[in-house]
């Protein structure tokens, strides 16, 4: 199936696939604890919590406020 590699856990198929092979495809990911995500909010949720979730994780202090450091990573305007 060819795909593009976005970013972290995150790819886009470049072409179409039935709903057979995607129900296929969400099975065997579901038993790794993946879950497929096509709806454009939850996208931008999901993206949202992994980036809290790297900053709880870094070693050194941030240099800008949370919203700021999430609008930057996400090239997103916060308000």
């Amino acid at each position: 199936m060819p795909h593009v590699y976005i970013g972290f856990a995150e790819i886009k198929i470049d072409e179409a696939i039935s709903s057979n092979s995607l129900n296929k495809v969400n099975v065997s990911l579901f038993d790794y604890g993946i879950e497929i995500v096509e709806n454009q909010k939850s996208i931008l949720v999901q993206k949202i919590k992994d980036t809290i979730t790297e900053m709880v994780n870094m070693e050194e202090k941030l240099l800008t406020s949370n919203s700021a450091y999430i609008s930057d990573t996400l090239k997103l305007r916060y308000n």
